[in-house]
């Protein structure tokens, strides 16, 4: 192989085994989830999890940026 290959081809390599690394540890099953707030887009209104405790939430987040 070509000395000039192997640096795109060890920094790739680095780079993968950094992503895989990095990657979050999933949640206990179980364990509540802290207390948050978020403002609601458009009225303004603050919403927090505790709220709408014993029911399911879901968080649609969309991250333009």
């Amino acid at each position: 192989m070509r000395p000039g290959r192997m640096l795109p081809l060890t920094m790739t390599a680095g780079f993968l085994a950094a992503a895989a690394l990095a990657q979050a540890a999933p949640g206990d099953v179980g364990t509540p989830a802290a207390d948050f707030s978020l403002p609601e887009f458009g009225s303004g209104e603050t919403h927090t999890l505790s709220q709408h405790q014993g029911e399911v939430v879901m968080l649609f987040i969309i991250g333009y940026g």
